[in-house]
């Protein structure tokens, strides 16, 4: 018992030294997320930006973006994210893609999201 309350303490501690790559969005991308902190304007990249969005998701959605800044496949950005309901829960899978043919970087999201009560 002992050992596990250790390791659970060292492990917080370390998490915060942690850090994580992040893609490299385009300009406008942030701004396809913002319907995360809405509960009437949802849609399927909403829980890009928020998990918690998924929760309100009454319907199947499927969205895609790409951007080619300045006509330069080098700039390029693609993301595509579908948000499916069931029973047990709301699912989301999001994939997205930055960079050109020498240099890139993917990603690929999956998030889980349910409401816990009726507020």
């Amino acid at each position: 018992m002992r050992k596990q309350f250790l390791s659970v303490i060292l492990l917080l501690l370390t998490a915060g030294l942690l850090s994580a790559q992040s893609l490299r969005y385009s300009v406008a991308m942030p701004y396809i997320g913002l319907g995360a902190y809405s509960s009437i304007q949802n849609d399927a990249f909403s829980f890009t930006r928020n998990q918690a969005a998924l929760a309100t998701a009454k319907q199947a959605g499927f969205g895609v973006f790409g951007e080619r800044r300045f006509l330069l496949s080098e700039t390029s950005s693609y993301a595509a994210a579908v948000a499916i309901p069931s029973k047990l829960g709301n699912f989301g899978l999001s994939i997205n893609y930055a960079g050109f043919k020498n240099f890139n970087e993917n990603k690929i999201g999956l998030a889980y999201g349910r409401s816990l009560g009726k507020r």
